[in-house]
């Protein structure tokens, strides 16, 4: 797998929404990975469903703005019925919040719910939040993020479970290398070991060789130097032995 942060498991998308509980309004957010379909659709660079909810809720809103205005115009209805519709129309939800109230009497039916918010972001906060198209494609640019986990290995799991399955895989990742950096530092130290011996032998083998070289030379020395004495000896023998003979002649 592409290792991307399109294809990552921490890459969500969020999406909040805000909910009057009767006191105030508080925003919910939801984080979710993409669908198989919405997947291969930003894999192509198309991210246009980011935010295609909130794109026709404004959009239905603009048609009954539109509609609003014709009433106040009175091109929609005249008379008091259109006096009466617009009072109405000034109703706020318990929160504030304008209803819409009209929207039966333009036929347009409930408006289209949306998110208040929605994009794409990274769940260890490395990036994001991104909705602009140009800003997402770089999803698909690789990546070399120390959190990556493939998103097809989250299944059933939590965004938490998710980071704890990578931190265990990097752990036993990590004590593997660091076992077979001290058997390599063993190995090496036995090598080392062998290597040392062997020169040792070496060095010893020369020396001895070494020995029995001078101890040859200086035999043969000895034997030339005896031969040389034996000769000069013989050869005085013979001086002698001739002076002898000369005076015996004389």
């Amino acid at each position: 797998m592409k290792k991307t942060c399109l294809n990552c498991a921490f890459c969500m998308r969020c999406q909040e929404e805000r909910v009057w509980t009767g006191l105030k309004w508080v925003t919910n957010a939801f984080h979710t990975l993409l669908t198989p379909a919405e997947r291969a659709q930003a894999q192509k660079g198309d991210f246009s469903f980011i935010g295609k909810a909130k794109q026709f809720q404004n959009e239905w809103k603009q048609k009954y703005d539109i509609l609003l205005q014709s009433l106040a115009e009175g091109r929609f209805l005249k008379g008091p019925q259109a006096l009466e519709l617009l009072i109405k129309e000034k109703d706020v939800s318990p929160g504030g919040e304008r209803t819409y109230a009209l929207r039966n009497v333009f036929n347009m039916g409930e408006m289209p719910s949306a998110p208040e918010a929605d994009y794409m972001a990274c769940w260890h906060k490395q990036w994001g939040p991104l909705s602009d198209e140009q800003d997402l494609a770089n999803l698909n640019q690789p990546t070399k993020c120390f959190f990556f986990y493939p998103y097809t290995h989250k299944g059933n799991k939590t965004f938490d479970g998710c980071e704890k399955e990578r931190e265990a895989a990097l752990s036993a990742k990590r004590f593997c290398i660091t076992n077979w950096l001290v058997i390599g530092g063993i190995l090496a130290t036995i090598v080392s070991m062998f290597l040392a011996f062997g020169i040792y032998l070496a060095q010893k083998q020369d020396a001895q060789l070494t020995d029995k070289t001078l101890q040859k030379a200086l035999s043969t020395v000895t034997t030339q130097g005896t031969n040389t004495q034996q000769i000069l000896t013989d050869i005085q023998t013979q001086i002698n032995t001739l002076s002898a003979q000369e005076k015996k002649d004389e």
